[in-house]
This record gives C-alpha cells, sequence and structure tokens, in this order.
C-alpha cells in the first residue's frame, strides 16, 4: 500500500527542478492584472474597488460577501509583533497568532490588494483547494479544521518570519527522524540547503524533501518516528507541536502525506501562511507598481 497523490494537486511537482520550483514561488499568474488596474484606475475606495471588479466580471459575483472567503486587514498582524532576539516573531506571538489570526475585513484591505487578488481568480480557486486538502491530511497531526479561507497580503521579503510551518512540524519531524537512517544515496533530494534559511525559497524546497522522503518511507515501509526521539524533543521544548502518539504504531504507507498538496500550493505561486483556529490563511504575494500617481487607500 502507498500514500495516495491528492486528487486536486497541479502537477506531480516532485518532478520539478530547484530552477523550475523556485521559479514558481510566490509567483502567482495574474493574467488579469493589467486589466484589473485599468478597471479601478481612478478609485481610493477598497471596498468599492472589489465590487467594481466583480460587474467587469473579473471577481465571481458570489464572492461578493461570501463568509467563506475573508481578508487579512493587515500585512503584518498585530498577534505577531512581539519579536525575539532574531528579529522573528517568538513562539508565544506565533502561539497566539494561531490561535486568533489576523484582524479580518469582508473584502481586499486596499485598491492594490483587491488588484492583486482579482487578476488570478483560477489560481486563488486552486490555491483554495489544495490548502483545504492540505488542512484535511494535517488532521491526524493535530491541526484544528477550519473551512473557512483568509486570504493575506505579504511582502515575501518579510514572510520568512511567519509561521505557515507550525501546524505541519510534526509531521515534518516525523519524516526527518525515519529519513536519517536511510541510504546515502536517497540523500540527494534534499534541496533546502541550497537556499537561505527560513526564506520562502528555503519553505518551498523543504517542502519538496519532505514530500519525496515520505514516499520513500511509505515505499520502503518505515514507521512513523516516535516522539521520544532527540530531534522530537528538541522540537518540543522549543514549543512547537507534538508528534501525536496514536500514529506512532502506523506506517508512512498507512498515512495520507499533507506534502503533496502543500507543494502543490507552492507551485500555485501561493503559500500557506496559517491554520488558525477559524481560519486557513493564504499568504499572497503584494504588487508592487511604481507608476503608479496616487497611493492605493486603505479600506474605510
Amino acid at each position: 500500500m502507498t500514500s495516495k497523490k491528492p486528487a486536486v494537486s497541479l502537477t506531480d511537482e516532485l518532478a520539478l527542478s530547484d530552477k523550475d520550483l523556485t521559479a514558481r514561488v510566490f509567483v502567482p499568474s495574474r493574467p488579469r492584472l493589467a486589466e484589473a488596474m485599468a478597471a479601478v484606475d481612478g478609485v481610493e475606495d477598497a471596498a468599492e474597488a472589489w465590487e467594481m471588479l466583480a460587474a467587469r466580471g473579473l471577481v465571481p459575483a458570489e464572492w461578493m460577501g461570501d463568509g467563506d472567503r475573508v481578508f487579512a486587514e493587515d500585512e503584518r498582524p498585530p498577534a505577531l509583533a512581539e519579536r525575539g532576539f532574531s528579529g522573528h516573531p517568538t513562539h508565544a506571538a506565533v502561539r497566539s497568532y494561531l490561535e486568533l489570526g489576523p484582524r479580518l475585513c469582508d473584502g481586499p484591505p486596499t485598491v492594490l490588494a483587491a488588484c492583486t487578488l482579482g487578476s488570478d481568480v483560477e489560481g486563488m480557486s486552486t490555491a483554495e483547494r489544495v490548502a483545504r486538502e492540505a488542512v484535511r491530511l494535517l488532521e491526524p497531526w493535530g491541526a484544528p479544521q477550519p473551512t473557512r479561507i483568509c486570504w493575506r497580503i505579504v511582502d515575501p521579503d518579510d514572510w520568512e518570519t511567519q509561521p505557515g510551518d507550525y501546524r505541519h512540524m510534526p509531521a515534518a519531524v516525523a519524516v526527518g527522524c525515519s529519513f536519517v537512517a536511510t541510504p546515502s544515496v536517497e540523500r540527494a533530494i534534499l534541496r533546502a540547503k541550497n537556499y537561505d534559511f527560513g526564506t520562502p525559497r528555503w519553505r518551498a524546497a523543504f517542502t519538496w524533501e519532505c514530500a519525496a522522503q515520505w514516499r520513500y518511507l511509505a515505499r520502503t515501509k518505515k514507521k512513523i518516528a516516535a516522539t521520544g526521539s532527540e530531534v522530537a524533543e528538541r522540537l518540543e521544548q522549543g514549543g512547537y507541536p507534538k508528534i501525536p502518539k496514536e500514529l506512532e504504531s502506523k506506517t508512512f504507507a498507512e498515512v495520507e502525506s499533507p506534502f503533496d498538496p502543500l507543494l502543490s500550493l507552492w507551485a500555485s505561486g501561493y503559500a500557506l501562511d496559517a491554520i488558525t483556529t477559524h481560519t486557513i490563511v493564504i499568504a499572497a504575494p503584494r504588487v508592487v507598481i511604481k507608476s503608479r500617481a496616487k497611493p492605493m487607500t486603505r479600506r474605510r
């Protein structure tokens, strides 16, 4: 028995080279960006811009006032304000964010955010499907199961401080602990070492590693690592979630991998920001428009 590949995956992303994978990191297609920008030229209110994009057919009419899809008010949520000596949010801040989530609004918070998201509805829809699949597969690892999607515009250069990996860290630790004793030839799949730690490209490459390692471990009938391992204990002491005890008697072949849909999410140009108690937060890179004369204002 082998672990199933989610039907919602875009392609077999494990076939991607480093160059192909990293070229997609935070680079969604946004095929209608110019059209969206032109449609709201001169508009200064974010809510009006979002409604105008719907009226022009760029955004589905059913998205207007849809409570299952909300938007983060801030690029940097207040819950993540507490920083440690490294400059990254503390574990307490991250746990607070995972509980509270970002501050929410019914539509994109700025006109530019409305254009950013309204220009790639098909890509957003795909990202939502694979994110929901990842959340479903992370349930055995202790992740909550919210159904509401929250879109948050982020600055990719600062996003390395965000807690996207907290919920799937137990699965990643289990993979790492079990994979460490595999033959050296299999170590050729290690990729994250090629990128600066914590950056979006590092996270995408790390997700690729976990997906590939999981398939190897499933194929070779390896068991999920015990929580008593040295690596797992260090991570637990650092405030990361534990590996659920009920999974210790299972093999990787008996549990579906959450890393395939997470990798598909990276390949779509978006990323998992967080699974909070109430929302699945997806990160979308902000668009910088240098030629625009007027600043894009916030929602009123």
